[in-house]
C-alpha cells in the first residue's frame, strides 16, 4: 500500500543536490522512466550516486524524486523533475480528512483545500509554527508531490495550498492527499 507522508524540506541539503553531475543523473533516471518500467536497482544505484555526490548525510534527510509535469503541459507524463531533500515524516495521511480542488476566486488558479482531524490539527499547528517560511513536502510513496511553502502557522482544521495550479494539478494533488 502507498502511504502519504509529510516532512520538512531541509533547503540547505536540498541546494547540493543540484550540481550539474546530479542534473545528468536525473536526467538518467528520467530515461529510464520513459523507456518504461526501470529496474529498482539502477534507479537505487543512481540515486545512491547522487547522495554521495553531495555527501548527505542521514541526519539531513533522505533524498526523493520530486514528480511533475513538464511546465504548461498537462499532457505530458509524470516524471521525476527536481531532487528534494525532506527530513522525517512529521505527519501522514491518518491526520487528514479530505482535500479537493477548488478554482481560487482571488486568481485564475485553483487551490487545495483540505480538512484535518482534530489530532492532525494540532500537530499542523505545531508542525507549521515552527517551520514559517519553509517548504512541507508531500509525499505519495517515494514520490514527492507538492512541496508548498509554510507562510504562517496554521491551527484550524481546514486550511488551504495556493500557487499556479491548473484544475487538473490541482485534482492530482487533492487525489494524493485524500488517499
Amino acid at each position: 500500500t502507498v502511504t502519504v507522508e509529510y516532512r520538512i524540506v531541509n533547503a540547505e541539503a536540498t541546494g547540493r543536490a543540484h550540481t550539474q553531475d546530479n542534473l545528468n543523473l536525473l536526467r538518467q533516471i528520467q530515461l529510464l522512466y520513459r523507456e518504461g518500467n526501470p529496474d529498482p536497482a539502477d534507479l537505487a544505484d543512481l540515486k545512491d550516486e547522487i547522495a554521495a555526490n553531495m555527501n548527505l548525510r542521514p541526519d539531513e534527510g533522505r533524498l526523493f524524486l520530486y514528480w511533475r509535469r513538464a511546465p504548461g503541459n498537462n499532457q505530458s507524463p509524470l516524471l521525476p523533475l527536481q531532487l528534494i531533500v525532506p527530513g522525517a515524516p512529521v505527519m501522514d495521511g491518518g491526520d487528514l480528512k479530505y482535500a479537493e480542488a477548488v478554482a481560487n476566486s482571488n486568481s485564475a488558479w485553483y487551490l487545495i483545500s483540505f480538512g484535518l482531524t482534530e489530532s492532525g490539527a494540532r500537530k499542523f499547528g505545531k508542525v507549521t509554527e515552527a517551520n514559517v517560511d519553509n517548504r512541507m513536502a508531500i509525499l505519495w510513496g517515494d514520490r514527492v508531490i507538492s512541496d508548498p511553502n509554510i507562510n504562517e502557522p496554521i491551527y484550524s482544521t481546514q486550511a488551504q495550498i495556493t500557487g499556479q495550479f491548473t484544475q487538473a494539478e490541482a485534482s492530482e494533488i487533492a487525489g494524493v492527499i485524500k488517499e
